[in-house]
């Protein structure tokens, strides 16, 4: 499930995490404007938590791959989902090589996801995915 940033989100979330338990839910993934206090919540309501990096919207690849950096490392957490979206086709595999490749050289074993709008997982780089068993498309 991911967590959408909005006003009140600390409570709405409090209050949500036990009906989303029953109904199978098991990992919450936040934006990265979230804080320690609502990664606490999600683990104290029984979740796994992840961080939801939202797309690079003209950042380059090494700009992208260091805020992502830092908010896994403020956070603390151990998985992280990569949306990018908004590039052309012929440029994706590349930008996602490179991203991959500047967060393995700092945080070696964290978990990855690479979020790519539908039909594009084409113009992903194959061989980066076969050989990394930390990265997965989602």
């Amino acid at each position: 499930m991911w967590a959408i940033w909005a006003e009140g989100f600390a409570p709405k979330l409090r209050h949500r995490l036990p009906a989303l338990r029953r109904l199978g839910v098991t990992d919450v993934f936040l934006p990265r404007e979230a804080g320690q206090s609502e990664r606490a919540l999600v683990r104290d309501g029984g979740c796994f938590v992840g961080l939801y990096e939202t797309p690079p919207h003209g950042l380059s690849a090494s700009s992208y791959a260091a805020r992502a950096i830092e908010d896994v490392s403020r956070l603390r957490i151990g998985v992280l989902e990569l949306n990018i979206e908004g590039l052309p086709d012929g440029a994706l595999a590349d930008y996602v090589e490179r991203v991959v490749q500047a967060v393995r050289a700092k945080l070696p074993h964290l978990r990855l996801r690479i979020n790519v709008v539908p039909f594009k997982g084409a113009y992903l780089p194959a061989d980066r995915f076969a050989s990394d068993r930390q990265l997965f498309c989602v």
